[in-house]
């Protein structure tokens, strides 16, 4: 019996390479195109939306100021420009700063996003293992716990760190990794368990450089990598999500959560919301992008499989995505 659950789960979230699939719908956040860089945000209730950072002096002008698309409760704008250095933030309604939703990195203060090259990786020479469900030995891995150099001067480890230590989850026989959550979460430690920004790579950890090293690494002693993945809550501390664009009471509801009595808390923090009604968290009209976990906004990595957090889970997509490095995932 516990072999059918486990073989069940297994291939409800087991991911290999697959032939190539685009998203219906331009990337959100920020992307670089042949016609500079497009920005775009879900804030269905906001009556202006413009971007500011230190590109711009922290003062929106010109193109920096979002239009609507039609009635979609997107806001978007494309920068005749590269993606610049630094950080930046959304300004909603004029006096409304929220970090981006599918930010690839954030400052070490978790104060505001910041500008990611996600295609700059060198993933030449990498080559992704697979392998039968059968032969899976998986190994749960804590990256800040799992090999700290420097644990008696109060530092964590990190991706890089790992990475001396993976010639011995080889030779132990293991043949897969399942990082505990990388999320970008508030504090520099924790299990993981309480995302702040879910498309942001833990900086503590090394960010999202740090990540793909690693999984490059892995791959190179064939190792497969999977991730586990918190869609289930989110941080209530530094949660730029919560009334998103205004709406919402107290310190609950807006666009992402519900804000319903009894269902807008978990013990751990406020509930994602999913229902279609009010359109995907972190994916306008697109539920299951989220649900699956990993979708065209996560990791640009050869990520595998996810592990999904189980609480009240949510149903799994089965389409695939492409990233920026030319990977193909999905279930």
């Amino acid at each position: 019996m516990f072999r059918a659950i486990l073989a069940i789960l297994l291939l409800a979230t087991t991911f290999v390479h697959k032939g190539s699939a685009q998203p219906a719908d331009p990337p959100m956040g920020v992307t670089s195109t042949a016609d500079g860089l497009r920005i775009r945000v879900w804030a269905p209730n906001a009556e202006s939306v413009e971007v500011i950072g230190d590109f711009n002096n922290w003062k929106a002008m010109g193109t920096a100021k979002l239009s609507r698309e039609g009635n979609t409760g997107i806001w978007s704008t494309t920068l005749k420009r590269s993606i610049p250095k630094g950080s930046y933030r959304f300004l909603i309604n004029g006096n409304l700063q929220r970090r981006d939703p599918y930010a690839r990195e954030t400052t070490p203060d978790g104060a505001a996003s910041v500008f990611y090259k996600t295609d700059a990786f060198d993933w030449s020479g990498d080559k992704t293992p697979e392998y039968s469900l059968d032969d899976l030995v998986i190994y749960e891995m804590h990256p800040g716990a799992f090999y700290a150099p420097d644990a008696r001067a109060g530092k964590l480890g990190t991706f890089a760190d790992a990475i001396k230590r993976l010639d011995y989850l080889k030779e132990l026989g293991v043949n897969v990794v399942q990082l505990m959550p990388v999320h970008e979460f508030w504090g520099s430690r924790s299990w993981g368990y309480n995302p702040s920004d879910v498309f942001s790579v833990e900086q503590a950890y090394g960010g999202a450089d740090g990540l793909k090293q690693f999984v490059k690494e892995a791959h190179r002693r064939g190792l497969a990598v999977h991730l586990d993945i918190v869609h289930n809550h989110y941080d209530p501390n530094n949660a730029a999500l919560l009334q998103f664009d205004g709406t919402g009471e107290g310190n609950e509801g807006g666009i992402y959560f519900y804000d319903k009595p009894g269902l807008a808390q978990t013990p751990w923090g406020p509930r994602p919301r999913f229902d279609e009604k009010n359109g995907a968290p972190l994916y306008p009209r697109q539920r299951d992008d989220v649900a699956g976990g990993v979708s065209s906004g996560w990791f640009p990595l050869g990520l595998h499989g996810e592990h999904p957090c189980l609480q009240r889970r949510t149903q799994s997509d089965p389409r695939w995505r492409e990233d920026a490095g030319g990977h193909q995932h999905g279930n």
